[in-house]
């Protein structure tokens, strides 16, 4: 996956291969944008599948999607200015980094396993000998109303202690920040083995490249195909009725 990432950003290089100041700044807020979102999802419909519960992307093509439609034509009404292929290529290059962050890629483990070890410690399976008294301070939130309340609810009445979260969490934010740049390094280098020599498909790549204008294969534009647009009429209209259903009675086609 984090070849096929790169492989976009190559795909702009012989048109519109200039970065903005667009590409970047959206890029960081749409991240931001596609986490609350997710975070939402998941404290609010916690037995749905959240917006960026798998590594299918699924999220980021969805803002994708919107980016290189009406976002990009609010963009060029304010500043007279096109979103450059590059730019929307940057910008889902950022959006597939921030789905791993909510989901099972990082927080979605990262909470319940640091809190786990001391909300689940008994004294017949010896965790809090052999394990939360052993682990370096700041490594994970240590017994208390902190852990309980993660597990059981806070209190009405109550606000969340956030400040015993700040040291685990900035443990292993720096952790996960670590591991991305290795990834990305990674990819670097084997880049050219993989693309060149190999002549890897990226089948991962083949949509977002249509949705950002980058396919080599296509005579006109992806939007300007009358069949593309009725798929995206059927699969949204199945999404909304999916939706609305279950939020009216707890039912849907998918519920």
């Amino acid at each position: 996956m984090a070849a096929s990432r790169l492989k976009i950003l190559e795909a702009t290089q012989p048109a519109e291969s200039r970065v903005t100041l667009w590409g970047p700044g959206l890029g960081i807020l749409l991240s931001v944008l596609l986490n609350l979102i997710a975070g939402f999802g998941y404290a609010r419909f916690p037995d749905q599948q959240g917006f960026t519960d798998s590594f299918a992307t699924i999220g980021a093509l969805c803002l994708l999607f919107f980016i290189c439609w009406p976002l990009a034509g609010l963009v060029y009404k304010l500043t007279h200015r096109l979103l450059t292929t590059a730019d929307k290529a940057l910008i889902y290059f950022c959006l597939m980094l921030a789905t791993v962050v909510p989901s099972m890629g990082h927080a979605g483990y990262l909470f319940p396993l640091t809190a786990g070890l001391s909300y689940y410690a008994r004294p017949d399976n010896h965790w809090q000998t052999h394990l939360v008294d052993r682990a370096p301070p700041g490594l994970i939130p240590r017994p208390g109303l902190a852990v309980t309340w993660y597990y059981e609810g806070v209190p009405v009445g109550e606000k969340a202690p956030w400040g015993v979260w700040l040291g685990p969490m900035s443990f292993w934010g720096l952790f996960f920040l670590l591991v991305c740049t290795v990834s990305l390094a990674f990819m670097v280098l084997m880049r050219k083995q993989w693309q060149e020599h190999e002549h890897l498909a990226y089948p991962l790549t083949a949509l977002p490249l249509e949705l950002v204008g980058a396919a080599q294969l296509r005579d006109q534009p992806l939007f300007r195909s009358g069949l593309f647009w009725v798929g995206v009429v059927v699969a949204f209209a199945l999404i909304f009725y999916n939706g609305f259903t279950f939020l009216v009675s707890g039912t849907g086609l998918m519920a």
